[in-house]
């Protein structure tokens, strides 16, 4: 993978297009955070207008996974409200796919350029297994089987949305309840051997970077450093981890401070300098 080191930018300070570039889908708005410069792979948000609807039956270049932050989209009869999540293989058919009388604003992330395909005669066979055609995570246990101790003091839950029947990746919401801090006051450092993506639906999460907020954003690539995570109205984040299944941490031998303020020092290409700023408190996306 090739994407640029993102730690942290504020979506709410990346400007909507008039219509998407990178999608292609008439009449559709974007925000771009992150491309892959070989691959195509990216992730950005695309916000629907009232109505839109894809014209005729077509499936996709490229896998294409979707979480509603806001609104109403609709996929061959199935509705899909906020947090529904969906997860359709390169070469799914959709018969039908439109947004509710509200639009909607979806966390989308394409495998690759996403190039739609009208001859469905020459879609490729999608696994069963790959598709997640519509979740509701409502319906699913927060569970904290496996909960890397270093983190014991977020009080943190996740939810698996998808594990890819190959082993190559892992999306899953993680929650973790307010006034989360360590009792000692540090905590060290940690990595992984694979990539790390994070969008943050609510809450706040203060850390090494200074403090994500609603609408933050990274995406990390593997053996970078990172943590001193610490959470004052408690936070909950779309996460995936491409390459793997299982999150592999390895940890610090010293602590590092953790602060509820701490220096904002966000990393990130240049051209996305005007997305670093800080973000107020009850500033949305």
């Amino acid at each position: 993978m090739s994407r640029p080191f993102i730690e942290f930018l504020h979506s709410q300070h990346l400007p909507w297009t008039g219509e998407s570039s990178y999608a292609a889908r008439r009449g559709v708005e974007e925000k771009i955070l992150s491309v892959d410069s070989e691959t195509g792979a990216a992730t950005l948000l695309l916000r629907y207008p009232p109505g839109w609807a894809e014209l005729g039956p077509s499936w996709c270049q490229a896998d294409e996974e979707v979480f509603v932050l806001s609104g109403q989209l609709a996929l061959n009869g199935r509705e899909f409200r906020s947090h529904h999540y969906g997860y359709w293989p390169r070469g799914h058919v959709r018969r039908s796919l439109g947004a509710g009388d509200s639009g909607a604003v979806v966390l989308t992330c394409f495998s690759g350029k996403p190039a739609v395909e009208h001859r469905i005669a020459a879609a490729p066979v999608v696994d069963p297994a790959a598709l997640v055609e519509w979740l509701d995570p409502f319906h699913l246990a927060w569970d904290q089987t496996a909960m890397d101790p270093h983190i014991g003091h977020l009080n943190a839950f996740r939810k698996n949305l998808r594990l890819a029947p190959d082993g190559s990746g892992r999306t899953y919401l993680l929650a973790g309840l307010p006034q989360g801090y360590p009792a000692s006051g540090t905590e060290p450092l940690e990595r992984h051997p694979h990539c790390e993506e994070m969008f943050l639906i609510a809450g706040d999460m203060p850390c090494s970077r200074g403090i994500m907020r609603e609408g933050a954003y990274f995406w990390r690539p593997p053996m970078i450093w990172h943590g001193a995570d610490c959470t004052v109205n408690g936070f909950l984040m779309f996460m995936r981890t491409p390459g793997t299944n299982q999150t592999i941490s390895e940890w610090a031998d010293e602590g590092y401070p953790v602060s509820f303020n701490p220096p904002h020092q966000p990393v990130a290409p240049v051209e996305l300098a005007a997305a670093l700023a800080p973000l107020a408190e009850r500033e949305r996306y």
